[in-house]
C-alpha cells in the first residue's frame, strides 16, 4: 500500500492528480546581483530573534510590519527536484516540481522541507512511493538576494506562497505590509486614509490587531454551544468555575490563580515536541547540551493546509525532529476548538483561549497586545460595594495573576502595550465604553515621558489611531453585523 508521512496525513493535505502547475519561478532576473552569500552565515536581518525564539511570533509586532518599499532584501534558495514515481519494480515516471526558500537557515532545513513537501504533492496513482533527486548540477542559488519591494518579485513570491511551495525562515510578514487579514503575504486590506494616522506603520499595526479580534469574536458568535465554557465546566469542574462567575468583589485572587494554575497544567506550551515519536530538543541532559547543542528544530513558516486556515491560522510553523527525522506541524490558530482539541499553543493561543473561556462565564475581558512580542488577557472585578473596580492582569503562560511589572522584570522597555475590550453580552453600545486602549504606563514603573522617549510616532498619530481602531471595533459589536459570520467586512 502506499505510505503516507504521519505530517502529510496529520495536516489534511491529499494530492489531487499530477502535481498542480506551479507558479512562475523566480529566476535570475529576478535578483538583485548574482552574487552568492554564505548560506551558513546569516545576514543580520535574518540573524534577528524570531520564530519561537521569541516570545509568539503570531503577534503582529511594529518589526513585524513594514511597508513594502522598505521591506528587506531577502536570501533566496531555489531547488528544482526530479520526482521519480515508481508504481512497481518494472516502469516507472517523473517529473519535476520547484519549491522555493527565503530566509531559511541552511541548505539541511530547506531540502528536509522539500522533500516532504513533495511527497505531500505526490499523484495518487503512486502504489509504492516516490523517489526524490536533485537535477544535476546542484539548482540552488545559496542566498541569493532578491528585492521584496519589486512588485513582481514580491508577487511571485506570494504565488508560490499561496501554492505551498515556499517556506519562510522568519515571519513571512517581515516582507510584505500588515497581512493578517487574508495571510502573511498579503497586503493590509484597508480603505483609503481617512486621517494622516490611517497610513502609519503604527495604525497598520493596529488595524492587524484589530483584525485578529474580530476574529476571535466572529469565532464566538459562531459557537452556539459554547464550546469553551462546555469544556471549562468539564474540565476545571462546575463548582469551582462556579467561583468565577462575575460578583461585587469576586472573583478573588485566588480563585483566579487556581484557575490559571489549572489551566496552564491542562493546556502546555508548545516547544517543538514532535507528533511521531513524542520527543523534543529541549529533553536533552544540560550536561549533553552544552557538550553538544541540539540543533534548531525550527525549519520555517509554511502556508497552512485547507483544514489548519479554516481554523484561522494565516501561517503553520515546520519542525524537523532531532530524534527520528519527522516533521511536525504547528498552526497557529485563532479560533478556540482546534487548540483545544489539540492541547497545543503558545500565548497567542492561550490567551485568545482565556479571554473566551472568561466572557463565556459572563465577565468583561480585555485581549492585550504587547507591541513587541507578547500578548495576555485583563479581567473586570468590580468592588465590593459594586461601583468601579479595575482591571487585573493575567498571563495564561505564566500563570500569573495581578503581576503587571512582571515583563519589567524580564528587562523588557515597553513601547506600546494597547488592551482590546471585548462586546458586551447584550450586544448593546455603551459611549461610555474605552474599547482600545494604550495601557502601557500600567506595566511599567517608567514615567510617561520616558515611554514616549522610546516611541517614533508623535501623540496625535497615536491617540487618532486608537480612535479609529475604537470605532471600527465599535461598528464590529454593534453595528449591523452581529448575526453575520464574517466580521471583517466592517473593517476600515
Amino acid at each position: 500500500p502506499r505510505r503516507r508521512s504521519h505530517v502529510a496525513a496529520a495536516s489534511g493535505d491529499r494530492a489531487v492528480g499530477r502535481l498542480a502547475p506551479a507558479p512562475p519561478r523566480l529566476g535570475a532576473e529576478d535578483l538583485v546581483d548574482g552574487t552568492a552569500v554564505d548560506s551558513a552565515a546569516p545576514s543580520s536581518d535574518a540573524a534577528k530573534v524570531d520564530g519561537p525564539a521569541a516570545e509568539d511570533p503570531d503577534v503582529p509586532s511594529r518589526t513585524h510590519v513594514s511597508s513594502p518599499a522598505a521591506a528587506p532584501r531577502g536570501r533566496l534558495r531555489h531547488a528544482t527536484l526530479s520526482v521519480q514515481i515508481v508504481p512497481d519494480a518494472a516502469g516507472g515516471g517523473g517529473e519535476t516540481a520547484a519549491v522555493y526558500g527565503l530566509d531559511v537557515s541552511d541548505d539541511a532545513s530547506f531540502f528536509s522541507w522539500s522533500h516532504h513537501r513533495v511527497r505531500v504533492r505526490r499523484p495518487p496513482t503512486a502504489d509504492d512511493g516516490i523517489r526524490i533527486r536533485h537535477l544535476p548540477p546542484l539548482p540552488m542559488s545559496h542566498g541569493s538576494s532578491v528585492d521584496l519591494s519589486d512588485v513582481a518579485t514580491l508577487a511571485a513570491v506570494r504565488a508560490h506562497w499561496d501554492a505551498g511551495d515556499l517556506l519562510s525562515g522568519r515571519d513571512p510578514a517581515r516582507y510584505v505590509g500588515g497581512g493578517e487579514a487574508t495571510g502573511p503575504f498579503s497586503p493590509a486590506t484597508s480603505s483609503a486614509a481617512a486621517s494622516p494616522a490611517a497610513s502609519s506603520s503604527f495604525a497598520e499595526t493596529l488595524r492587524a490587531h484589530v483584525r485578529r479580534l474580530a476574529a476571535m469574536v466572529a469565532d464566538e458568535r459562531n459557537d452556539p454551544s459554547d464550546a469553551v465554557r462546555q469544556w471549562t465546566l468539564a474540565e476545571y469542574g462546575r463548582h469551582k468555575a462556579r467561583r468565577l462567575r462575575p460578583r461585587p468583589g469576586r472573583p478573588e485572587q485566588e480563585h483566579l490563580q487556581d484557575y490559571l494554575d489549572f489551566f496552564r497544567g491542562a493546556l502546555p506550551y508548545y516547544y517543538d515536541r514532535c507528533d511521531a515519536c513524542g520527543c523534543s530538543a529541549r529533553d536533552a541532559a544540560p550536561a549533553a547540551a552544552a557538550e553538544a547543542p541540539p540543533r534548531d528544530p525550527f525549519l520555517g513558516y509554511v502556508h497552512p493546509s485547507a483544514r489548519e486556515a479554516a481554523g484561522g491560522a494565516g501561517r503553520t510553523e515546520m519542525y524537523l525532529c532531532g530524534t527520528c527525522g519527522s516533521l511536525t506541524r504547528f498552526p497557529r490558530f485563532n479560533t478556540a476548538r482546534p487548540v483545544l482539541a489539540r492541547r497545543r499553543g503558545r500565548c497567542g493561543e492561550y490567551a485568545m483561549l482565556l479571554f473566551r473561556t472568561l466572557r463565556s462565564l459572563g465577565h468583561r475581558c480585555r485581549w492585550v497586545v504587547d507591541w513587541s512580542d507578547h500578548v495576555w488577557a485583563e479581567v473586570w472585578v468590580a468592588n465590593k460595594k459594586g461601583e468601579g473596580g479595575r482591571w487585573v492582569h493575567l498571563d495564561p503562560c505564566e500563570a500569573a495573576v495581578d503581576r503587571p511589572l512582571l515583563y519589567q522584570e524580564w528587562g523588557k522597555e515597553q513601547v506600546y502595550i494597547v488592551a482590546f475590550e471585548g462586546p458586551k453580552k447584550k450586544g448593546a453600545d455603551d459611549d461610555e465604553d474605552v474599547l482600545v486602549e494604550d495601557v502601557t504606563h500600567c506595566y511599567t514603573s517608567d514615567t510617561e515621558e520616558e515611554i514616549w522617549a522610546r516611541r517614533t510616532e508623535g501623540r496625535d498619530e497615536v491617540e487618532g489611531a486608537l480612535k479609529e481602531a475604537e470605532a471600527a471595533l465599535k461598528e464590529i459589536y454593534y453595528g449591523e453585523i452581529p448575526g453575520k459570520k464574517d466580521v471583517k467586512g466592517a473593517l476600515p
